[in-house]
């Protein structure tokens, strides 16, 4: 997108800036906080919400960049889509 598209929509909140940007934010995200259970192949982790739910995460682009590891017992924060609740997306790590 041009400068001059986003300068025209000074009044964007967060989650329109997401949805601008290509992001998976907007409405069809929910977030929540789990426990990382399990490290699986391919960078995928296996994560116990605080509801009750496991759900199969990979880690986001901003985590890879960073180089920020991932262990087995951190606390994280999850993003999954409403239309498949058993996969998401590790968007933060708690210190």
């Amino acid at each position: 997108m041009r400068e001059n598209e986003l300068s025209n929509n000074a009044e964007l909140n967060l989650d329109d800036l997401d949805v601008v940007a290509g992001g998976a934010g907007g409405s069809n995200c929910d977030e929540s906080d789990g426990q990382v259970t399990d490290a699986l192949p391919n960078a995928m982790f296996q994560v116990q919400l605080d509801n009750g739910n496991s759900v199969t995460c990979c880690t986001s682009g901003q985590l890879r960049m960073n180089f920020v590891r991932i262990q087995p017992g951190d606390r994280v924060r999850v993003q999954t889509r409403s239309g498949d609740p058993s996969q998401g997306r590790i968007v933060y790590r708690y210190k």
